[in-house]
Order: structure tokens, then C-alpha cells, then sequence
């Protein structure tokens, strides 16, 4: 099996048919495909997404994924290991979730971006340029 993604999209009914072309969505909207999912489906995993853009100026997307539902804590660290800021806290459904991160005053420099959820723990680092 051979996968070869193209930034031309979309595919012609054609491409798909004759098997040269796949059609996949996302659920948010992914920034690299640019398509929503319709299909309603629940994810199988726990995911944090690499946020987009990074290195970002002012303000980045953040997605992430639950298999259950339940409580959520995503936090921003510095590289020292001190807490910086309290992003995300509450009950959130099982699925995909997406919202925009604003850097507000922070100053230039890299972080680390922590999501915790049900026993599960994932970090991506966040690169602030100002």
C-alpha cells in the first residue's frame, strides 16, 4: 500500500474512483488537510495534537482527542518546570476538541504544553516569537 498525500484538493471523482485519491476528513478541521468530519466518529485514543502554527507570534490552535468523557487539565509550563498558566479545566465529552490559544503577555521563548485526562499525560512544546 502506497499513501502519497497532495496539497490538491479536492480530488475528482475520477482519482477516487480508479483508487488514486482517498478523501479524508477530520474532526476539528485539520490545518494541513483543510476538511471537516462529518462522521460523527468518537476517537479510539488519547491525543494532543502538535499545535499549529508553531513557532507561533500571538496566538496558535490547539486540538485534542478523548476516548471518555471526563476531566481535563491542560496547563502551560516554562522549560524550568514552573507552572505558567491554567488553559483548559472542566468535564469535556469523549470526541475532538479544538480552541485557540491567545499568548497574551507572555514573553518570547519555549514551552511546554501539558494535557491530562483520566490517568493520561501528553506535552507538545509551544515556541513563542514575538
Amino acid at each position: 500500500l502506497e499513501l502519497t498525500y497532495s496539497n490538491r484538493y479536492p480530488a475528482t471523482i475520477a482519482e477516487i474512483e480508479s483508487g488514486r485519491a482517498i478523501k479524508i476528513t477530520t474532526n476539528p478541521p485539520d490545518p494541513f488537510l483543510g476538511v471537516d468530519n462529518k462522521s460523527g466518529v468518537t476517537p479510539v485514543v488519547f491525543a494532543l495534537d502538535e499545535p499549529y502554527p508553531n513557532p507561533f507570534n500571538s496566538s496558535t490552535s490547539v486540538n485534542f482527542s478523548l476516548s471518555q468523557t471526563g476531566k481535563v487539565k491542560l496547563g502551560l509550563w516554562d522549560l524550568n518546570g514552573r507552572f505558567v498558566r491554567e488553559i483548559v479545566s472542566g468535564e469535556f465529552s469523549s470526541g475532538y476538541h479544538s480552541f485557540t490559544f491567545d499568548a497574551g503577555n507572555l514573553a518570547s521563548g519555549l514551552y511546554l504544553l501539558k494535557l491530562e485526562s483520566a490517568g493520561n499525560t501528553s506535552q507538545r512544546k509551544l515556541t513563542l516569537l514575538r
